[in-house]
């Protein structure tokens, strides 16, 4: 049964976005496919992508001559081992856009990423990937018209594009908070709008949903209307979700996808696994766990074998829900803490990992810490000489930001920052 927010979206988005409309049921469609058709498919995917890298990278053309390696003979997955993966350093010192890119398809996104080395790539833009959010919306019973809340870092569009996302968007009710501060004050605004708005679901960074459910425990307060929560950015524990299903009272999904490569994989209902998007992103495992990603659908930045930062296994069981989309375990990424401030308000370590996107060449890596005393520590492995200047700047929108908080920033240039298991925590905490 179609409400008018789903009519109106469908009507709409018939007229502005119609490809994704068309892309949206071709996923749909994709999805039916038997086991024999959809690996016809991943392998054919594949070779397309191997054969266009070839083409028109430089880089990728340059790798594969050295191996002998010729993308039109390429008969069978396994001969990806072939190819040396695709690392964050080599993203860095390398410029992987195709020679003939098209600047009116490209979007520029940045990241942290999973071992705290900023990284720039570059999104194709001639796929319309928000389908994946469609369709995993469906399968837990919503859609994208629905009214919903955010909590993650948010910068609205200005101007003609602010102007159309209202159009488009229109009677959908997007409620949202930025997540650069979280205290109870921003929480009681943001929970008054959700309420109002009736939100169907709500989505964001493990890390502020979590706090968020906190706040809600400790003044007995809730959303009736709430179907599910949709958490991105960061493992979820099993005890998190545990504690945030008994206070919003409803499930709590997980996503995992990456700035790199997003909408890699979701959770169902049964929440026993999270299925991959195969027929779009082709995973491969390493010995070691290590996820390796080959993007069958960005042809002006190909990533082939890249290296992206997590671990995961395989899960080889049959999910009962009937989604086609093969499972793999939880995802071990990064872990993450709150910077806390005296006055009880925090800020997650999601949005944190962010703060170098718009220099990612400043730094190879960085960690915060904090002291005892609330003051913070931000280490960093610098790049060049000038690094200092940028991170400084960083630190200076930091405070301003965080101007009534009076908390005392200090830098610590560094060689190296310890791993964890091959995993940088983005945050240690003394509090």
């Amino acid at each position: 049964m179609f409400s008018i927010n789903k009519s109106l979206f469908f009507l709409k988005n018939l007229f502005f976005r119609k490809k994704s409309l068309e892309q949206y049921n071709k996923l749909l469609n994709e999805s039916k496919l038997g086991e024999i058709d959809r690996q016809k498919l991943i392998l054919s995917r594949v070779k397309a992508i191997l054969i266009h890298a070839y083409n028109f990278s430089d880089f990728y053309k340059k790798r594969f001559d050295l191996i002998n390696f010729n993308p039109k003979q390429f008969q069978s997955l396994d001969e990806l081992k072939l190819i040396p993966v695709t690392t964050k350093i080599e993203l860095r010192e390398n410029n992987l856009l195709i020679k003939n890119y098209d600047k009116n398809l490209i979007a520029k996104s940045t990241t942290g990423g999973s071992t705290g080395m900023p990284v720039s790539v570059f999104h194709d833009k001639s796929f319309k990937s928000e389908v994946f959010g469609w369709y995993i919306l469906k399968q837990w019973g919503a859609h994208i018209s629905d009214n919903a809340g955010f909590l993650e870092r948010y910068n609205p569009s200005k101007g003609l594009t602010g102007l159309i996302n209202k159009v488009i968007w229109w009677p959908t009710k997007r409620v949202h908070l930025n997540i650069n501060i979280l205290s109870d004050e921003h929480f009681f605004k943001f929970y008054e709008k959700c309420k109002k708005n009736n939100i169907v679901y709500l989505e964001g960074y493990v890390g502020a949903v979590y706090e968020f459910a906190l706040f809600l425990e400790k003044y007995k307060l809730t959303l009736v209307n709430l179907k599910f929560v949709w958490t991105t950015s960061a493992p979820l524990n099993e005890k998190a979700r545990d504690k945030m299903k008994f206070i919003f009272g409803c499930p709590i999904y997980d996503q995992y996808g990456s700035c790199e490569i997003n909408w890699l994989a979701f959770e169902c209902e049964r929440c026993s696994g999270l299925h991959f998007f195969d027929l779009y992103r082709y995973l491969e495992i390493d010995e070691v766990g290590n996820i390796l990603i080959t993007d069958l659908t960005n042809y002006q930045f190909p990533l082939i074998r890249y290296k992206i930062g997590d671990k995961v296994s395989l899960n080889n069981s049959v999910c009962s829900c009937g989604i086609t989309f093969p499972l793999i375990n939880k995802v071990k990424g990064r872990e993450s803490d709150l910077i806390r401030f005296m006055d009880g308000s925090s800020v997650p370590g999601e949005f944190l990992t962010t703060i170098f996107d718009d220099y990612p060449e400043a730094v190879i890596q960085f960690q915060f810490i904090q002291k005892k005393d609330f003051s913070l520590i931000l280490k960093f492995v610098p790049t060049s000489d000038k690094s200092k200047i940028v991170v400084n700047e960083v630190i200076n929108i930091l405070k301003k930001m965080w101007l009534e908080k009076n908390i005392i920033i200090d830098l610590e240039e560094v060689q190296n920052i310890p791993h964890d298991y091959g995993k940088i925590r983005f945050i240690i905490s003394e509090l």
